[in-house]
């Protein structure tokens, strides 16, 4: 029967793996035939988290003029990608929330809630609020499809929440989160276990991913697609390796002070920071090797067929049950020390996409139970 769904995630933040498995969790129940809207809750420090850009620094301003004149713009383009992509490619609930306080008083009107998925359980978020927990609306479906408590569930989410989060997850009829991490913590605070499901945008064929990229590459010639949400020293210095030794120049779509002050002047280095979700997945695509620290990062590498490398990946609870679970562990690397030549290492992707379409199935088929 068709149901009216509502789901509540990150699907606000600008990143671009958050508003990427918004879309995909939307659009995979819109598929299975349901009406679907994320609910619009923006919290006032998620949007101090994403602010419109602005450089104020005069020094850095100086340095900024000679390194990379067009910054300022380049952040205000990179704003509005977002910001389009959220009201184009996503369908949104009319009403906009700030708060808990005001989901309670105004619960929205839906047959069922989904919570999920992303970091929305990390309780050491920045932007983490007790409403994703989904504590408001009355005689509705409360269903959490495949959310994270981050890379370290122990340490991020401390046993303090045990009650809470026990007592608010009795209220849901049906629960399973992304990765083990999740499941383990989960089990510690309720004595529950919970089925893993991947993450949203593994819900999506890689030719559907393929087809919002487009086919035209943003960047030219043969490159290394450099990202990281945050500035980490340890990816740029393994990118620069493999830069010199294949000759390939690194495309990168973020740029902060202290990154730029040390590469900055680099020629190694081809700053894209005019890129939107959609513009992401381009560079992604059409990228000769990937390489960075970000779990979504590492799922479109797969999806796209594109040998990869991710820092650390085997320590974070997200990274390791993805690579896990589609042979790609030696895909992460601690140092440059132990960074193999990607140049000329062309991973054999057949039998990952065969059990990624197998991880597909299993997410749509218990979200369409869980829908039914």
């Amino acid at each position: 029967m068709k149901k009216s769904v509502g789901i509540l995630t990150f699907h606000a933040s600008h990143n671009y793996g958050s508003m990427l498995q918004a879309h995909a969790l939307q659009q995979a129940v819109i598929n299975l035939g349901h009406d679907c809207e994320i609910i619009n809750f923006r919290t006032r420090r998620q949007k101090r988290l994403y602010p419109r850009p602005s450089v104020r620094d005069p020094f850095f301003m100086l340095k900024l003029a000679k390194v990379f004149p067009g910054y300022k713009k380049a952040l205000s383009i990179k704003y509005n990608l977002f910001e389009d992509f959220l009201h184009s490619d996503c369908r949104l609930a009319a009403k906009e929330y700030s708060s808990l306080d005001e989901l309670q008083k105004w619960p929205p009107a839906y047959d069922c809630y989904i919570s999920g998925s992303d970091q929305i359980w990390n309780t050491a978020c920045f932007d983490f609020d007790w409403a994703y927990f989904l504590p408001f609306g009355s005689n509705v479906r409360r269903i959490a499809y495949a959310p994270s408590m981050g890379a370290f569930p122990d340490y991020d989410v401390p046993c303090d929440n045990a009650v809470r989060i026990s007592s608010l997850l009795c209220s849901y009829d049906f629960v399973s989160v992304r990765e083990q991490g999740t499941a383990d913590r989960l089990r510690a605070f309720t004595g529950e276990s919970y089925p893993l499901m991947p993450d949203p945008t593994m819900l999506m064929t890689s030719s559907y991913w393929e087809n919002v990229a487009g086919n035209t590459p943003l960047v030219n010639g043969r490159y290394i697609f450099l990202y990281s949400p945050n500035y980490n020293k340890a990816v740029f210095d393994a990118a620069k390796v493999v830069s010199d030794k294949t000759g390939m120049r690194i495309v990168v779509s973020q740029a902060n002070r202290q990154q730029l002050e040390q590469w900055g002047e680099d020629k190694s280095f081809i700053y894209s920071v005019e890129s939107g979700p959609k513009e992401f997945l381009n560079l992604c695509r059409h990228a000769y090797a990937v390489i960075g620290y970000s779990f979504h990062l590492a799922v479109f590498s797969i999806l796209f067929r594109k040998p990869f490398h991710i820092l650390n990946g085997m320590r974070d609870s997200r990274v390791h049950d993805l690579l896990v679970s589609t042979g790609f562990e030696a895909r992460s690397f601690t140092s440059v020390r132990n960074l193999e030549l990607i140049g000329h290492d062309m991973d054999d992707f057949s039998s990952t996409i065969e059990q990624i379409a197998i991880l597909r199935q299993k997410g749509i088929s218990w979200l369409d139970a869980a829908l039914e």
